[in-house]
């Protein structure tokens, strides 16, 4: 795998895209791709990344996980 200068890998948990909101609905891959797509990565540390991305997912469970959510994002 070949990186490049600002690009950022991100490595999740599977929990991450299984939480569910209060209708039963996962998050999803799509969901977490579009997210991704939408950040502002390029002037945010892997850091700030990984924060702003957990803080979504819990909003969206309404802080009701029921799974590990590890997120590891590695920014180059």
């Amino acid at each position: 795998l070949n990186l490049q200068e600002g690009d950022f890998l991100l490595l999740y948990s599977d929990g991450l895209t299984e939480a569910v909101d209060a209708e039963g609905q996962r998050f999803g891959f799509d969901n977490l791709i579009e997210l991704v797509e939408t950040m502002d990565t390029a002037h945010r540390s892997s850091n700030e990344i990984s924060i702003d991305i957990k803080r979504r997912v819990q909003k969206f469970s309404d802080y009701q996980l029921a799974d590990d959510t590890t997120i590891i994002c590695l920014k180059v």
